[in-house]
């Protein structure tokens, strides 16, 4: 029986797709096997190339279901072989997860007692939120606008597919278009409301874009100034 404070965390990294291969092994070498990995596109603006490095450039986001001990040192280990702290490396955050189904959440702490090498990680928690917006394909370009506008610095685009089901192509009025984009933003906590507006009163439920916004926060985050 999984304790609820035991619940697995979720790492996510985004990295070049060129780091993708390097990623998995440092995966298999710390015995991290719990990953899905998606393909995406940058979206930072010319000007924060310098911060973020994700700019009109393919990304894989990889996201791992890891056991709560072992968070600190895997996210060390991937700071430092991947050169986080520097410019344009990629990003990585930690989500909580406020349940798992049994089996995966079994699967992972079991291995809770081989902590991977590595040292402790110490940074400020809850500085950040991952802001989610999902839209009609074609207007990310100016979702990002909206946000910059308001202090985002980039996003990462991930294509998507709604599920409506025949009857159920409107939602609270809104009508599901199969082809979606789902942008990713990482911002402080403190312009969160602003960024959040902005999408709203640019991409939101009464656009053309009916764009649904989402916010999470985020446990720790390297990768990124703010």
């Amino acid at each position: 029986m999984i304790n609820a404070d035991n619940v697995p965390k979720l790492l996510a990294v985004i990295i070049p797709l060129s780091d993708s291969a390097r990623f998995e092994e440092l995966l298999n070498e710390k015995n991290a096997r719990h990953t899905v990995l998606v393909n995406a596109l940058g979206t930072a603006s010319s000007e924060f190339i310098d911060v973020l490095g994700l700019s009109g450039t393919e990304k894989t986001l990889f996201v791992c279901a890891v056991a709560k001990p072992n968070v600190p040192p895997l996210l060390t280990a991937v700071t430092e072989r991947f050169e986080l702290r520097k410019p344009g490396r990629g990003i990585a955050f930690v989500l909580p997860a406020s349940a798992m189904n049994a089996v995966l959440a079994e699967s992972v702490a079991a291995g809770a007692g081989e902590t991977v090498n590595g040292g402790e990680y110490t940074m400020s928690e809850e500085r950040f939120e991952l802001i989610l917006a999902i839209i009609k394909q074609g207007y990310s370009d100016k979702l990002m606008n909206a946000a910059r506008g308001a202090g985002a610095r980039g996003g990462t685009v991930f294509h998507a597919r709604g599920t409506a089901s025949v009857g159920d192509e409107k939602f609270h009025g809104i009508s599901v278009q199969p082809e979606k984009e789902i942008v990713s933003i990482i911002a402080p906590k403190a312009i969160r409301r602003a960024i959040m507006d902005a999408l709203s009163e640019s991409c939101g439920a009464g656009t053309e874009a009916a764009g649904v916004f989402v916010s999470v926060p985020i446990e720790q985050c390297v990768g990124i100034s703010g």
